[in-house]
């Protein structure tokens, strides 16, 4: 989950090439994912952060 979570971000982020916008869009799905996965929060958010830029 985690590794697609990543693929989907650095693919959203080619096209809008703002990391901000990237959290906002793919992240409301991958967090709640990563969460469901057992992961905590602020790991989730910082992996989706990392993914993006």
């Amino acid at each position: 989950m985690i590794k697609a979570s990543v693929v989907a971000s650095g693919l959203t982020n080619i096209v809008s090439g703002s990391s901000t916008a990237n959290v906002v869009t793919v992240g409301i799905f991958t967090i709640l994912l990563m969460k469901k996965a057992r992961l905590t929060r602020v790991k989730s958010g910082a992996i989706e952060v990392a993914a993006g830029v």
